[in-house]
């Protein structure tokens, strides 16, 4: 408009003026609100995505540990990839419900669900409060790992055996079963890494200590008790 005007002045079409001045000047402001505005659309659109984002990782350490990424060295499940693998020094807790098979056939499977997902969230917050990490459920059983120290492992035995007695009287009280565990513990080197394929992974622990842990949870039923550590944890304890 402003253009059109000065073009109709200088035919002497018009009486005015000339005004480009002012037009080039509210064109730039123009172009800097639309810009200023873009640029806060854009601004928000990145906040809700780093936020989603957030919500997304949070949610993936509920499969993969943050943990087993800090010890691959990765920042984030994305850097994850198959056969990222290393080696350490760690202490293994190897834990089962003794006579799971039997109690699995007398209970249907929802029962079952609800026993071990009631079980599991007070054990999950005792392992994580003595500073280990749940490798993986196994059914009825689980591989915890301790990388600092194996005195977080012997203390989650403690407080493992204390929050069952609390667990089983809450049971019951509502009328249903009681459970008892074994509890294994060793400590040596592994290998944490990935296992799978490209379509479907997982995070993983292997090693000779590991077996060991697990035979270790299964000879508590032979000697009648609830925690049988190796003399290779015991030798390091109070290092």
């Amino acid at each position: 408009l402003f253009i059109l005007n000065d073009i109709f002045y200088n035919l002497k079409i018009i009486l005015t003026n000339e005004f480009i001045q002012i037009g080039v000047f509210f064109f730039l402001l123009a172009q800097a609100v639309i810009l200023s505005r873009r640029f806060s659309l854009a601004f928000r659109d990145v906040e809700k995505i780093s936020g989603h984002l957030t919500i997304v990782n949070d949610a993936y350490s509920n499969f993969v540990p943050k943990e087993f990424l800090r010890i691959l060295h990765k920042e984030s499940i994305t850097d994850v990839e198959l056969g990222n693998l290393v080696k350490t020094e760690i202490t293994i807790l190897f834990s089962g419900i003794r006579g799971f098979t039997s109690i699995n056939e007398k209970v249907d499977s929802e029962e079952i669900f609800d026993l071990l997902n009631h079980y599991y969230t007070g054990i999950t917050a005792i392992i994580r409060k003595n500073k280990g990490f749940i490798d993986k459920f196994i059914g009825d059983k689980i591989v915890v790992l301790f990388p600092e120290s194996p005195e977080n492992a012997i203390q989650t035995s403690r407080d493992m055996i204390q929050y069952l007695e609390a667990f089983n009287h809450t049971q019951s009280e509502n009328g249903k079963l009681n459970i008892k565990i074994g509890i294994g513990i060793h400590s040596g080197e592994v290998t944490l890494g990935t296992l799978g394929g490209k379509e479907r992974m997982d995070t993983t622990v292997i090693g000779n200590a590991v077996g060991i842990a697990k035979k270790l949870e299964s000879l508590t039923k032979s000697f009648f008790v609830s925690v049988i550590i190796s003399a290779t944890t015991y030798n390091l304890l109070g290092q």
